[in-house]
């Protein structure tokens, strides 16, 4: 670019990540939600833990879309907490009837 004489720009973006006066800012945030919210017609990205069909009998997990997971950890503790983890095909979860991913 040096050598052409053109006058070039390269974006930096990420430079309201780590300017210091945006991380305080509560206005940034908001905004940022909200342009990520319209990117997104409004819906929101993930499920939570609630939107799941768990059967604690049995082990198994179903998405909000219906499809099942597989068991992938039976036990994780942390915090002292523990947790039971499933797994799913990521490509299925894309082409959900919901619109969204759901992992």
């Amino acid at each position: 670019m040096a050598t052409t004489g053109l006058d070039t720009y390269i974006a930096d973006t990420a430079f309201r990540s780590r300017n210091p006066l945006f991380q305080t800012s509560k206005t940034y945030h908001s905004e940022q939600e909200k342009r990520r919210l319209k990117r997104s017609k409004g819906r929101v990205r993930l499920f939570s833990s609630k939107d799941f069909y768990f059967n604690k009998n049995s082990l198994t997990c179903r998405c909000p879309a219906g499809k099942e997971l597989w068991l992938s950890v039976k036990q994780i503790e942390t915090a002292g907490r523990q947790y039971v983890r499933f797994a799913g095909y990521l490509k299925v979860f894309w082409s959900s009837p919901t619109g969204h991913l759901t992992l």
